[in-house]
């Protein structure tokens, strides 16, 4: 039954848009190695014939389209980005992130309180709030002083024994809210975590913003965190 198909047999193979095909009779398909020798094929080129021969052929190089080297382009910064953030940060022992579903379930008490804990103990700490749109960990640890900017690095706050960052120290006014589209908290965070000069450190304490929004996608996505905490409360909603 299957000497009808073995003798029409083709072997195909799209290459960049070229299509190669090649015949072979039965004998050299079915009839096992004793056959290679009557069929006038070597046992060598049938075996090697997906591997070598079609890697002869000449390819047409594919044309990238603006969309495509706009991807490529991203890709290559963002992995530019993360491997230089990753030097950057490879000073801190430990990097945790504390996080919930929904706020007001006192994740901003959690990250200070755990920031301040560990400081007590004689770890050196940093406590980076990454919650743009409503910076309130300056206000929960009470860091008096704000954070400074010099030769091009921000010089973290200090409370208690813990280095803070946070964008409550950039606020002019701090009863007006921070309206910002996703790329603008995309940027805001990995500015912080690129050019906050926090030193050596045992423990960095990141307070992301509750839900899926774009800062903790960004802060996930851009460095390497060893540990979740997550908040939740008893309730239904």
């Amino acid at each position: 039954e299957m000497a009808p198909l073995a003798s029409i047999l083709a072997i195909m193979r799209a290459c960049e848009g070229i299509v190669i095909a090649r015949a072979y009779p039965p004998a050299a398909i079915w009839g096992g190695v004793p056959s290679y020798a009557d069929s006038g094929i070597s046992s060598q080129a049938l075996s090697g014939f997906l591997q070598d021969d079609f890697m002869t052929e000449e390819r047409k190089e594919r044309v990238q389209s603006p969309q495509d080297r706009a991807r490529l382009e991203a890709l290559k910064r963002s992995w530019e980005q993360k491997k230089a953030l990753t030097g950057k940060l490879s000073q801190i022992k430990t990097k945790i992130g504390v996080y919930s579903g929904k706020g007001g379930v006192g994740k901003t008490t959690v990250a200070v309180n755990l920031a301040v804990t560990l400081a007590q103990k004689g770890y050196r700490v940093g406590l980076m709030d990454a919650d743009i749109d409503c910076p309130n960990v300056a206000r929960v640890i009470a860091a008096t002083e704000p954070s400074t900017h010099e030769d091009g690095k921000f010089i973290p706050a200090e409370a208690f024994g813990v280095k803070v960052m946070s964008m409550a120290f950039f606020q002019q006014n701090e009863e007006e809210a921070i309206i910002w589209r996703g790329p603008m908290v995309h940027n805001a965070i990995t500015q912080f975590l690129q050019t906050t000069d926090w030193g050596d450190l045992d423990f960095l304490v990141v307070d992301l913003p509750p839900g899926t929004s774009d800062a903790p996608l960004t802060v996930m996505q851009t460095m390497s965190l060893d540990g979740f905490i997550v908040v939740t409360t008893p309730q239904a909603l």
